[in-house]
């Protein structure tokens, strides 16, 4: 049985897809949310094999609801109000699309797609997708767990990311955030034309720094100009990045 989710901003358009859902029989709506951040909740809490996702969502849309799961999270039919034609790249992948108001001989395709990758992995055609949907984009709103909940910020203000353990230190508008993603997930969320690691446990957003301190042979420690004045170590092995980076090879 595939268990799945609905996420649409319209309670309308939900029990459309739900009421349509109904006639295959192997597929059972285990939750539904009408935003963003609802959604990552009860995907996490009812771990589906599939979520029909809206894209356009306020706050957190979908783009950024899949980016936040990212590869490790179940499939997604992303549903969406664009025109069919700026969507015919994405006809070969793994994962579908369904274009409002849903067609249900094309409903049908896409179940029936879903059904024949089951037992194929279809991570990186989730990768890929969003890859090409954001065309090079990146979120302006970031969803990072914490705890129990998430909580959703521009990534623009955060200042600095540190590893701490299985978690992530975020300075984010000042303050400290501890989440659950690793470095590496955020980092992998986050414009890497602003974003530069300069440690293996660090990186740091450059539109912050305010000088490079030199702390000895090749050593440098980062100055930062956000609330708390955060100073970050510049590991010899990153250093020349981050010089190229600034324009200063």
């Amino acid at each position: 049985m595939i268990r799945a989710v609905l996420v649409d901003d319209e309670k309308p358009a939900v029990d459309r897809l739900k009421k349509l859902l109904k006639s295959y029989n192997d597929l059972n709506v285990v939750g539904e949310a009408y935003d963003g951040l609802s959604a990552l909740s009860i995907i996490e809490e009812k771990r589906p094999d599939l979520v029909f996702l809206d894209i356009d969502m306020p706050e957190l849309n979908g783009l950024e609801v899949a980016k936040t799961l990212g590869v490790q999270g179940p499939p997604v039919i992303f549903v969406t109000a664009y025109d069919e034609h700026a969507l015919d790249a994405f006809e070969s992948s793994a994962i579908d699309y369904l274009v409002k108001p849903i067609n249900t001989a094309r409903l049908d395709f896409a179940i029936e797609k879903m059904r024949r990758s089951l037992s194929k992995p279809m991570k990186g055609s989730l990768e890929t997708l969003l890859t090409k949907l954001q065309n090079s984009r990146y979120p302006t709103r970031l969803a990072v767990k914490i705890g129990v909940k998430y909580e959703v910020f521009d990534p623009s203000t955060i200042s600095v990311a540190v590893a701490k353990d299985h978690y992530t230190s975020l300075i984010v508008d000042g303050r400290e955030l501890l989440c659950d993603d690793s470095l590496e997930a955020i980092i992998a969320r986050i414009d890497p034309s602003v974003f530069i690691r300069v440690h293996r446990g660090a990186a740091l957003n450059v539109r912050y720094l305010k000088e490079l301190k030199r702390e000895g042979d090749r050593k440098f420690t980062a100055i930062l100009n956000d609330k708390g004045q955060s100073q970050v170590p510049v590991s010899r092995e990153r250093l020349p990045q981050l010089k190229k980076f600034l324009g200063l090879e």
